[in-house]
């Protein structure tokens, strides 16, 4: 369940809170539509690499060791917004590092 949370928070905030915040701040609701439509692209492609996910397991990297890359990489993803003073004038790497979490919690 833990992980699920962990996957999913983000991602419920990125929907429903960041455009809200964003459009709030005066950003122009289609620049917040892009960047959404950006977020889920790995999403709706996570069937393209999930069989690799599936079969490049070894006895020393196995799901297990997938879920943990995974995991991390959503860390290292949200870490660089901490620094975004203001979201609104930086969506160019907000969009990035957004898209690099949704593709490693769709992983």
């Amino acid at each position: 369940a833990l992980l699920y949370f962990a996957e999913g928070a983000p991602i419920g905030f990125i929907w429903w809170t960041l455009p809200t915040l964003l459009r709030g701040a005066g950003v122009e609701v289609d620049a917040i539509t892009t960047l959404t439509a950006w977020v889920t692209i790995p999403w709706a492609l996570k069937f393209a690499w999930a069989p690799l996910v599936d079969t490049l397991t070894s006895p020393r990297f196995t799901l297990r060791g997938w879920i943990v890359t995974a995991q991390l990489a959503m860390a290292a993803s949200l870490a660089p917004l901490l620094f975004l003073s203001d979201p609104a004038d930086a969506l160019a790497p907000l969009t990035l590092f957004l898209v690099l979490h949704a593709f490693a919690a769709a992983t």
